[in-house]
């Protein structure tokens, strides 16, 4: 999956946000991995169940959406 961004600068600090999410260690059932080349932030998720992959992109999802309502918040003037 690939999630695209204004700048560069918000691509950045996105893969910091959601850069722990694939790092919970024991998990077996998922595997995130993130990478970012530009505006692009590349997401790849592997699972050993549907369960797990809809659970682990869930959870990258919520805080993108969160990332990109504070910017929409940022650009239109509201705190």
């Amino acid at each position: 999956m690939t999630v695209s961004f204004e700048s560069e600068s918000s691509a950045k600090a996105a893969l910091t946000a959601i850069s722990h999410e694939g790092e919970i260690e024991g998990n077996v059932r998922s595997k995130l991995k993130f990478s970012q080349k530009g505006v692009d932030l590349h997401i790849s998720a592997d699972a050993t169940d549907s369960v797990s992959l809809r659970a682990a992109l869930n959870s990258v999802l919520r805080i993108l959406s969160s990332i990109e309502q504070i910017e929409k918040d940022i650009n239109s003037g509201h705190e």
